[in-house]
């Protein structure tokens, strides 16, 4: 009988210890189903929480889009007193930046579908102004609008394959043009208003659309202006029209009384 209860007392322990181990089966077990998935979403990048500020010398593309908050820009420009208070370069720069990631979608022509680009695309509220930058592949700003009125015919030796287009201009390394092939230099429709009062800046670009026109200007310091006077090219150093600017100290002043604002 004594042997017989030390029997029943080993089975009984060994089924105890099973429980208990099965028991820390489920629980490693439980715990690998939250742990791992919270550990492997960690271990997968999250391109949405990632911030790359885009360079000076490179177009923007979609694998390294600039996130431009709603607050004046700070990008150095006014900081190192590059530009003058009063210049194209520093109202450009100091105006509230648009979000650069609401504007790669597009389309080709108005009845074609939107899609999602690696270039940027946006419009004057009216649409009298579109820009596209890249959608060629090359680090060229190109703006179409009936404002500018480039010749009518393309100039001497520009190939015969060109479709030109005297509305378009164009801003690459050099200096601004107005007058491009159409073929070579796309700019697509329907793309995202750029609010009034607002920079877009990508790449090596900013444009600053305002009532009074479309302001651009690349890293280098020339630029265009497209008003309803029409086209025209400007430097970052050259002073920017009153009414994007306000008065400077040495236009309040007048003539025969310089203590006396000019009405």
């Amino acid at each position: 009988m004594q042997g017989y209860k030390r029997r029943r007392a080993t089975g009984r322990r060994v089924r105890i210890a099973g429980s208990v181990a099965m028991a820390l089966v489920l629980a490693t077990a439980l715990a690998c189903v939250n742990g791992c998935s919270i550990v492997a979403d960690l271990a997968t990048p999250d391109h949405s929480r990632t911030i790359v500020i885009p360079g000076t010398n490179a177009l923007t593309t979609e694998s390294s889009t600039a996130t431009a908050s709603a607050g004046p820009s700070d990008d150095g420009d006014t900081a190192s007193g590059q530009w003058d208070d009063y210049s194209y370069g520093h109202v450009v720069s100091v105006a509230p930046r648009a979000d650069a990631q609401r504007y790669h979608r597009a389309a080709k022509s108005p009845d074609a579908p939107l899609t999602t680009t690696s270039g940027f695309h946006f419009s004057s509220p009216d649409r009298g102004v579109q820009c596209s930058t890249g959608a060629n592949g090359t680090g060229t700003l190109t703006c179409l609008s009936p404002h500018v009125k480039a010749a009518q015919r393309a100039p001497q030796g520009t190939p015969t394959t060109c479709k030109w287009n005297s509305e378009m201009v164009t801003l690459g390394p050099g200096a601004a043009s107005a007058g491009a092939c159409a073929d070579l230099y796309p700019v697509l429709t329907r793309s995202a208003i750029l609010p009034f009062g607002q920079t877009l800046a990508v790449g090596r670009f900013k444009c600053l659309n305002s009532v009074e026109g479309m302001y651009c200007l690349q890293s280098s310091g020339s630029g265009f202006a497209i008003t309803k006077s029409g086209f025209r090219e400007i430097d970052a150093h050259d002073r920017a029209p009153r009414s994007i600017r306000g008065p400077a100290p040495d236009e309040d002043r007048g003539r025969n009384n310089p203590s006396r604002p000019t009405p």
